[in-house]
């Protein structure tokens, strides 16, 4: 999983699947040349965003499982967009229950949590 710019990370964001993403701050990784994934470090552990190119997104369970690798045996949270089905339930088969719900400018979020009892 190769280290990013910023500029490179949000713009991939953007064009991957989060059109609305801010110039934030983050610790972007490109997997694949086709996954882009934003990692936040908080106090007690870390907060992730994903994006994927479109017609490569059948290839997403292996880079959700490189990030999970990535960030070992640390809380990870991440914040799901409410109605994105697929991405939910990937999010549970790495051991993500979802916790709250709350409003964004990009619209009603799910979080979803993995605690580090869960860590392979």
């Amino acid at each position: 999983m190769e280290r990013i710019c910023r500029s490179d990370g949000v713009r991939l964001m953007r064009m991957w699947g989060i059109p609305n993403w801010p110039d934030v701050e983050a610790d972007y990784r490109l997997w694949g040349g086709c996954c882009v994934f934003a990692i936040m470090p908080l106090d007690d552990g870390n907060q992730f965003h994903m994006a994927m190119m479109p017609k490569k997104r059948c290839m997403c369970r292996h880079a959700a499982a490189e990030i999970v690798k990535l960030i070992g045996d640390k809380k990870m949270i991440a914040p799901i967009l409410s109605g994105r089905k697929t991405v939910e339930n990937l999010a549970k088969k790495f051991g993500f229950v979802m916790t709250s719900k709350a409003m964004t400018e990009q619209g009603e979020v799910s979080c979803y949590v993995r605690s580090p009892k869960w860590a392979e």
